[in-house]
């Protein structure tokens, strides 16, 4: 079975994303989708960690993915048969290749901006790391 990664953060382009992928997978028979978010790693210190602490922290950076994620399942649902839904916590374009490669995926599908104008920039980057780390294909939708 064939497997397409698209990994998504909630943002317009990566909502693109999932569509792009979404019809490819729908087009191609045995094909699998595997929805990633990739949370980044948490960095609680200063006056956040004496009101928050990294445990509550860490609860809010999961609920944030699993409502990305849930997004993405409400969208997709009945469009697209086999889905997989994960979120992992790391550097994005490192965790979304190594995970492409562990899975054994065919292709990698992501937008090229994030969230905002700084996760634009930064999305802009990791779309552009995930180019050159990957050996698979990698498709960038806008």
């Amino acid at each position: 079975m064939r497997t397409i990664l698209v990994a998504i953060d909630g943002s317009d382009a990566a909502l693109r994303a999932l569509e792009f992928a979404a019809r490819q997978v729908a087009a191609v028979r045995d094909t699998r989708l595997h929805v990633l978010y990739v949370r980044l790693p948490l960095r609680v210190y200063g006056e956040i960690e004496v009101y928050a602490g990294e445990e509550r922290m860490r609860g809010l950076a999961i609920e944030e993915a699993e409502a990305v994620l849930e997004a993405a399942r409400r969208h997709l649902a009945g469009k697209v048969p086999g889905v997989d839904f994960e979120q992992l916590e790391g550097d994005p374009a490192e965790t979304i290749v190594r995970r492409a490669t562990e899975i054994g995926c065919e292709s990698i599908v992501m937008g090229t901006h994030g969230r905002g104008r700084l996760a634009s920039a930064v999305m802009g980057s990791v779309a552009q790391r995930v180019v050159h780390l990957s050996s698979v294909p990698v498709t960038l939708t806008r």
